[in-house]
């Protein structure tokens, strides 16, 4: 027994060979199809899972690269289509703005064909930071034969209304005050029927849009059903007679008068959507101070 295991031992790799030569052998005449079919139902069975998992893998890692590719071309088409909307919105208001400024131009325009006097057509350029509506600067002075206290005008409800007054001029800029400036005063008057009640217009800022009208006799009678409207009388150097100031809504005592009440008159013009004036050059050294033909 120890003799064979000797010659195993000594010729182990001989034997081994012709071992592996048999099982060629008969795997090769019994079936060569049968066992290439086993090895690799086998082979599939140990790599499969791997498989799937190397596939799942890619196919997860695929996904994601194209879903952030398509992501980032979506982010861009929408901030392309922003930033189109937003040249939309900016050519829109564009236009709204010019369509109104040339309807303000227009009306202005046709303003200076109604009035008797010379006058000059300004564009409002700047106001008091700190009283946006008490003072106007416009973009016409001395070479447009502009001066000092030459009565500002506008259209307001399609009639001519009264605006305020130059108060200092520079070769090509004037500066205005308006009806609310509290240093603003003008000789005014109810228009009630066929009478005519003398007033004066004083400035205020404390309202806008709103200002005092003093000097009104005890016997003016208010009533929240008629509409009274307030004009320039006419009486002044400065002023013609009939630009429409505002009307009448509010009728209290006065504080300083006891023979006189006051009232809070609503301009008939807009200060706050003044965009241009026209200033009268009027000749106060003539007789004729009305700007309506009567």
């Amino acid at each position: 027994m120890s003799a064979i295991k000797g010659f195993v031992y000594k010729n182990k790799k001989i034997i081994t060979f012709i071992v592996l030569i048999i099982i060629s052998f008969i795997l090769m005449f019994s079936s060569k199809k049968e066992a290439v079919v086993k090895v690799k139902k086998e082979g599939f069975k140990i790599f499969s899972p791997f498989y799937y998992i190397i596939n799942t893998t890619g196919d997860f890692f695929r996904d994601t690269f194209t879903s952030i590719s398509q992501l980032k071309k979506s982010q861009e088409q929408i901030d392309n289509l922003r930033n189109e909307l937003d040249q939309y919105k900016k050519i829109i208001i564009d236009f709204n703005e010019l369509k109104n400024e040339n309807f303000n131009l227009r009306r202005i325009l046709e303003l200076k064909q109604e009035v008797i006097y010379d006058s000059v057509t300004c564009e409002v350029i700047g106001r008091d930071p700190k009283k946006l509506f008490d003072m106007l600067i416009l973009n016409k002075g001395k070479k447009s034969g502009i001066k000092e206290n030459m009565p500002v005008i506008s259209y307001g409800g399609g009639k001519k209304v009264l605006v305020g007054k130059v108060v200092e001029v520079t070769p090509n800029l004037a500066k205005i005050i308006t009806l609310h400036n509290p240093k603003f005063s003008a000789s005014s008057v109810i228009q009630k029927g066929e009478d005519k009640i003398h007033t004066v217009i004083q400035g205020s800022n404390r309202m806008l849009g709103m200002v005092k009208l003093l000097y009104i006799p005890k016997k003016y009678f208010f009533s929240d059903t008629e509409v009274d409207f307030v004009y320039t009388s006419g009486d002044s150097l400065i002023f013609p007679k009939g630009l429409e100031i505002g009307k009448i809504t509010k009728l209290h005592t006065s504080k300083r008068y006891e023979m006189f009440n006051e009232a809070d008159i609503q301009l008939s013009i807009d200060l706050s959507k003044l965009d241009y004036v026209l200033i009268l050059k009027v000749d106060y050294k003539k007789d004729n101070f009305n700007l309506i033909n009567e």
